[in-house]
């Protein structure tokens, strides 16, 4: 079985009740350093859309559980967290969208995927390795509520409901380039030019321009086009803790045709994302900007060693734009589709006079 095949594409459905993974068929996600502090997280999405003619109770704890088999069919054991009663009403005709963040770490040698549900850790499975998983989500309708509210919701849906099989690829770096993935032949890598920067330290009307990107190498004999339209980068300390990323929207912006790069078997595309450091109240912080129209920030920043990556993201081989009007033009076919966190790459901030 390749990276982008699964077992089965289609969620299970239950009287009018559909859960999905809206990620990607393939999620590659590089496997850490062994060592503490480090790991390797990537967000998932789970939607749910009541068709349905009566409300319909979402727990988002005890009746969601994740099922993850090997390329040998072996299905892993899921240790399940203790759960709090915590639920989202889903209307009819309505869908909603619950978060996700699937992180992997070594703890004592072996290999351990958590998800977490808004910072609550849920569920955990030890024994991974570099292979290509399959991954979806289960979710028992049969829980029962001392809340008696919440059970005449819930008798509306019976048995078991289950989201599509996706892809889940977990990659050994090489030790010759630690700083690139490579599936399917599709190679993508951290660029960081520049990765010891000095920033001033008691200028505040003076900002620090910087670069960070991401290269993709084809090394298929199949052209494919590629988008980085809405490409953010994210942070990390250098003990592993993730740096928290803002976002604020100006202007709303859609990509255009010459948003699509192609990437001819063998040839590569680098995208260098501008941004600059600049210190306001006293803090310093970085920022830049997105094609979208948004404005990423990163807050109160000190001297220091830090990791950037990306998350290359793009869900449809059909390549389109938008006219206006409700109205859509098709472009290309051969866009390629994936989920693919880049490693993680140092550099260094360092103050000067």
């Amino acid at each position: 079985m390749t990276s982008g095949e699964s077992f089965n594409n289609n969620a299970v459905e239950a009287d009018g009740v559909v859960i999905e993974i809206v990620n990607p068929n393939l999620i590659v996600l590089p496997i850490p350093e062994d060592r503490l502090g480090t790991n390797s997280t990537v967000e998932l999405g789970i939607r749910i859309t009541n068709n349905a003619l009566t409300p319909f109770c979402f727990y988002k704890y005890g009746t969601l559980i994740p099922e993850l088999i090997g390329s040998d069919g072996q299905e892993f054991k899921v240790r399940q967290r203790e759960t709090r009663e915590f639920y989202s009403l889903v209307m009819p005709g309505q869908s909603i969208v619950a978060s996700l963040k699937a992180s992997i770490s070594w703890q004592k040698n072996k290999l351990r995927l958590e998800i977490f549900n808004e910072n609550y850790l849920c569920w955990s499975l030890d024994g991974l390795k570099s292979e290509n998983y399959q991954l979806r989500f289960k979710y028992h309708s049969n829980f029962y509520s001392e809340r008696k509210e919440e059970r005449t919701f819930k008798e509306t849906v019976t048995g078991l409901l289950a989201t599509q099989f996706v892809n889940f690829h977990l990659v050994q770096l090489a030790d010759s380039d630690p700083k690139a993935v490579e599936v399917d032949g599709i190679r993508f890598e951290t660029l960081v030019p520049f990765p010891v920067l000095t920033i001033p330290e008691n200028m505040f009307d003076v900002n620090t321009p910087v670069q960070f990107g991401i290269r993709v190498t084809n090394l298929t004999q199949i052209p494919y086009r590629f988008i980085f339209f809405g490409l953010m980068p994210e942070l990390q300390g250098a003990n592993g803790q993730i740096i928290e990323r803002s976002y604020a929207r100006n202007v709303t912006k859609t990509h255009q045709e010459s948003d699509y790069l192609l990437a001819m078997s063998r040839e590569s595309l680098t995208f260098l994302l501008n941004a600059e450091f600049y210190r306001w109240d006293n803090k310093l912080n970085l920022r830049g900007y997105e094609g979208s129209g948004g404005v990423w920030t990163f807050h109160n920043l000190k001297s220091g060693a830090y990791q950037v990556r990306f998350t290359y993201e793009n869900r449809t081989a059909v390549g389109k734009i938008y006219q206006g009007g409700g109205r859509w033009r098709k472009l290309f076919d051969n866009v390629w589709t994936g989920m693919v966190c880049t490693p993680f790459v140092k550099f260094c901030l360092r103050s000067a006079p």
